[in-house]
């Protein structure tokens, strides 16, 4: 099952990694990039464009993704520290309620009557 999922993987990235190398041989022709506001203008290749532009949204993307896991890592690490100080404090009462038991039950004695 394991080779299964291996050989899937390698196929999908040979997929892309064909797609990628087809795209990036047909689209060669240069273009012109001006940055509105600025008096920034670029020529390059179409390829390199559109791979910037991927290449900044996996990073925007990611970003987005990481703060967003960080949030709820943080409240998930609130809740656990929360939960243990409740589990301390029952295993606290149960010890006291122990010696409270024994100490009661310390002078009698419990008999089998028939």
């Amino acid at each position: 099952m394991k080779l299964i999922g291996i050989l899937f993987r390698l196929a999908a990235f040979l997929a892309v990694a064909l797609c990628l190398i087809a795209f990036l041989t047909s689209n060669t022709g240069s273009v012109t990039v001006s940055l509105f506001p600025l008096p920034l203008e670029m020529d390059m290749p179409v390829y390199v464009l559109a791979l910037g532009m991927l290449a900044l949204g996996i990073l925007i993307g990611g970003t987005c993704v990481a703060l967003s896991s960080f949030k709820r890592q943080v409240s998930l690490r609130r809740e656990s520290s929360k939960a243990k100080r409740e589990l301390a404090s029952m295993e606290n009462e149960l010890k006291a309620l122990r010696l409270e038991s024994r100490s009661t039950a310390g002078g009698t004695m419990l008999t089998n009557h028939p």
